[in-house]
């Protein structure tokens, strides 16, 4: 899953990456984007790179794709989501394309930029 206002930057093609706890996600599989668990599908990307990393090593170069524009961006929003932030802690940088955007339809996105958390699988 993933929060809206990371949706909106899969789909305008501003994020091309998500950097997870798990190491679960499968290159070549494709998975869908959801907002909340049973919501509505937003997109399906294609896994097409997935590297571990420590938290602590990631660098502007790695989080840039992932929608944030500094290092600090990116900390604040892990802590937001995961409660803190270890460097230690082993993540993998996973890489995707946009194979399926979302479909028209009368919803539109919340004015608020803050929403829930959330990719999904097709899942994610």
């Amino acid at each position: 899953m993933f929060k809206r206002h990371l949706i909106e930057k899969i789909l305008s093609g501003e994020k091309t990456r998500t950097i997870r706890r798990t190491g679960k996600y499968k290159v070549g599989k494709i998975y869908s984007v959801l907002d909340r668990p049973g919501g509505r599908v937003w997109a399906k990307v294609l896994i097409v790179g997935k590297k571990p990393k420590k938290l602590g090593e990631l660098t502007t170069e790695d989080v840039i794709p992932d929608g944030f524009r500094t290092l600090a961006d990116f900390r604040e929003e892990w802590i937001n989501i995961y409660g803190s932030f270890s460097p230690d802690e082993i993540v993998w940088l996973y890489d995707f394309l946009v194979v399926e955007p979302r479909p028209p339809g009368p919803r539109s996105w919340p004015t608020s930029s803050r929403a829930t958390r959330g990719p999904s699988r097709t899942r994610r």
